[in-house]
């Protein structure tokens, strides 16, 4: 039997290479390209 919620919470999404929106590349190798995480951490 299929749980939808199990499945939610225990599912690995995929790495994402590359992904790019309004022209610009928001991730690529896996890192976020957009934004200096450490002065925002």
């Amino acid at each position: 039997m299929h749980d939808p919620l199990a499945a939610l919470v225990f599912c690995q999404p995929p790495n994402v290479d590359i992904d790019g929106a309004n022209g610009g590349i928001l991730i690529g190798g896996g890192s976020i390209l957009c934004v200096d995480l450490p002065p925002q951490i």
